[in-house]
């Protein structure tokens, strides 16, 4: 097992960088035998990615096409995004434009807000990269973080007219991988996350969807039976292998990145362990991994 998994990821690692460079044919789907995703050529992709989280929120178009083009020069070809921020850079852009204009109301969604969302993903996909977007961050458990109290105060049905506006409006957006959650498991927002989800599927049947739980709990294990669920993911702070492995191994298959473990700059991370996870990803059989760095995550000043 050890020799395919190598020569995967060394494949992949070439395809990723020469497709980088042609631009990949996204959306992105998976592959025959359920191991990994390809472009719409059938081309491996290996997710190389960075968590700039506040992009959308946190940035003037001018600063984040910076960003981007930083990103896009050290071979990254995914971000994984909030579409929506409650705390940290948000809710309102940098144009003092938040995403509702009541706050808190999925039905009253802000053109003005959302048009520069849209400029956002469309410049990264200008530059070949796609976009991990989540459209209702729930939050870390026991902190103001994200969307939750809002969701449950929406209920399942808003939840739902919000995903068909999304599904609607980024339906032919080429370079969107949908994220459920976020930092957190469904828990009592089980329906409200679910009918987002479905929502969204109403309209759009292109895009890939996965989730982002609490750290130690794969997608898969707290969406075990969601049909949309097409890309599993690891987030883990422990040692990262055992957890990885144990994706690898999960029946049915299904390809799974590592979408979180210790930033740069957080939990008193090393340039060693990054790396560690970097290489422990792809040698267990990964489809590839997002890194994250803090200030950068949340670009706080330096």
């Amino acid at each position: 097992m050890l020799k395919s998994i190598l020569i995967f990821s060394m494949s992949s690692l070439l395809a990723g960088a020469s497709v980088l460079a042609d631009g990949p044919a996204y959306p992105l789907k998976v592959s025959a035998n359920g191991r990994y995703l390809v472009d719409q050529r059938g081309v491996p992709f290996l997710v190389q990615g960075d968590a700039p989280w506040s992009l959308i929120v946190g940035l003037t178009r001018e600063e984040a096409t910076q960003y981007l083009e930083a990103r896009r020069a050290k071979g990254f070809n995914t971000l994984l995004v909030n579409l929506i921020e409650h705390k940290f850079k948000g809710p309102g852009n940098r144009y003092g434009e938040g995403p509702f204009t009541r706050p808190g109301d999925f039905l009253a969604p802000n053109e003005k807000y959302f048009a520069h969302a849209d400029w956002v993903i469309r410049k990264a996909g200008e530059m070949g990269m796609q976009i991990l977007l989540a459209p209702m961050y729930l939050g870390y458990k026991g902190s103001d973080e994200g969307w939750i109290e809002e969701a449950l105060a929406n209920g399942p049905g808003r939840c739902r007219e919000y995903g068909r506006y999304l599904g609607r409006r980024y339906r032919d957006f080429p370079n969107i991988l949908w994220v459920m959650g976020g930092d957190r498991d469904p828990e009592e927002s089980r329906a409200e996350v679910e009918a987002l989800a479905e929502g969204i599927r109403e309209y759009d049947s292109q895009h890939l969807f996965t989730a982002h739980c609490a750290p130690e709990h794969s997608a898969v294990e707290e969406y075990p039976r969601e049909s949309w669920l097409g890309l599993n993911t690891t987030y883990t702070y422990q040692l990262v292998h055992p957890k990885l492995l144990q994706d690898y191994n999960r029946k049915p298959v299904r390809p799974f990145i590592l979408i979180e473990s210790t930033y740069e700059g957080e939990h008193n991370s090393t340039p060693l362990q990054v790396r560690r996870q970097a290489c422990w990803t792809l040698l267990s059989g990964a489809t590839g991994q997002v890194m994250g760095n803090r200030p950068i995550w949340l670009f706080d000043p330096g």
